[in-house]
């Protein structure tokens, strides 16, 4: 058995990117492991293609560069603090993405295909736990050797005895968007709505998150419109939109938790009452250094990183770039139907700081590359039954 493609390896590489940023043991597990197979890649004289690197590089170069230009409109140690730190984790992705360049598209479609189905077991077991026992698995306090707690309680589910898990993260909704991306990347490869996109939908479903519970409806019905046969499409669309319209006023009438609803209305506001320069081309990154009153609210950095990717990119670049960024999506995929799906996904919760994010947009491009023929970034000696 070749070490370097085993699913197994594969599936560490993914967990790799999840907790790379949980501190410093993490990142050195985490580095050891991909340095590992660097070394053993060029052992088996694998990757002499230089052109997986450069293309690698081109979107995090933008983004660096865009930060550089924040730090010195925006002069702040704090800034230049995070920045490095994101360098770091995206010098790891890229050795991560590589890897699966690398290691061929099989490999990858299966080490998601086991980290879904991991995932959805840990979840389960916290959901167990709990609930007869009363007591969380922390994983992600063990992760960061119990120096960050999970923030798993919820008031509104306690009542009825239960909490949102958080699975391997810190919070809910960064777990669910991680699952989501991918089971995104992992239809994407191999175009089947089977039980693996299904573990992953119920997997983001189980966080108990609002916002992932209406992001994966919206990805099953995306999905299902090619996979379905309309006579029952028709059948599961009605349901669809009751379930989703029941969520939201339950939401807006009976949750006492954050107001993540009222928080993005007024980011909404905020955003369209800026002078039309910051509009159109941005605030930079990281942009407010001291918090804004806006609207009877306090508005911080993390209320914009937290108001999910768009929200946060138009803050940050504007309009004109998120334009540019979604006619770059189209022209990448070259399908209506997976466009709008990854539109969706990126909706999550989910910092661009963050280096699963990163992760997962190399990869998308790889992929999709892949699929029109364009440049065979992938290894073909395992790429095989996977429809490229």
């Amino acid at each position: 058995m070749n070490i370097f493609r085993s699913n197994y390896i594969g599936l560490l590489v993914v967990f790799s990117m999840v907790i790379v940023n949980f501190g410093i043991v993490s990142l050195s597990l985490s580095f050891a492991l991909l340095l590992f197979l660097i070394f053993l890649g060029y052992k088996l004289n694998i990757g002499n293609d230089i052109k997986c690197f450069v293309y690698s590089l081109i979107l995090p170069f933008i983004f660096i560069l865009f930060s550089i230009l924040s730090i010195i409109i925006y002069l702040d140690y704090v800034r230049l603090i995070v920045y490095f730190a994101t360098y770091i984790y995206l010098f790891m992705v890229i050795l991560a993405v590589l890897y699966f360049y690398q290691s061929g598209i099989n490999n990858l479609s299966q080490a998601l295909s086991k980290f879904i189905f991991f995932s959805l077991v840990l979840l389960t077991i916290q959901h167990l736990v709990y609930y007869i026992f009363h007591f969380y698995i922390d994983v992600h306090k063990i992760l960061t050797v119990f120096s960050s707690e999970s923030r798993y309680f919820s008031t509104t589910f306690n009542n009825f005895g239960i909490i949102r898990p958080t699975g391997w993260t810190l919070e809910p909704s960064n777990m669910s968007a991680i699952v989501t991306f991918s089971s995104v990347l992992y239809y994407i490869i191999n175009k089947k709505f089977d039980s693996v996109l299904i573990a992953g939908f119920l997997t983001s479903i189980f966080t108990l998150s609002f916002a992932s519970i209406i992001i994966n409806l919206l990805l099953i019905f995306l999905i299902s419109i090619k996979k379905i046969p309309r006579s029952k499409f028709i059948f599961l669309i009605f349901p669809s939109i009751f379930m989703l319209s029941l969520l939201v006023y339950y939401r807006m009438t009976y949750a006492i938790d954050y107001d993540a609803i009222g928080m993005r209305m007024v980011m909404v506001d905020l955003i369209f009452s800026q002078d039309i320069y910051s509009l159109l081309f941005g605030n930079g990154f990281l942009a407010l250094s001291s918090p804004v009153y806006f609207s009877g609210s306090y508005i911080y950095d993390y209320n914009i990183r937290e108001s999910g990717f768009w929200f946060n990119m138009i803050f940050s670049v504007g309009l004109v770039p998120v334009i540019v960024i979604v006619l770059c999506i189209f022209l990448i995929v070259k399908d209506i139907n997976v466009f709008l799906i990854v539109i969706v996904a990126l909706s999550s919760k989910f910092d661009y700081f963050q280096p699963f994010f990163w992760f997962f947009i190399l990869l998308l491009i790889g992929i999709s590359l892949e699929k029109l023929h364009m440049f065979s970034l992938f290894d073909r000696r395992n790429s095989q039954g996977v429809g490229v």
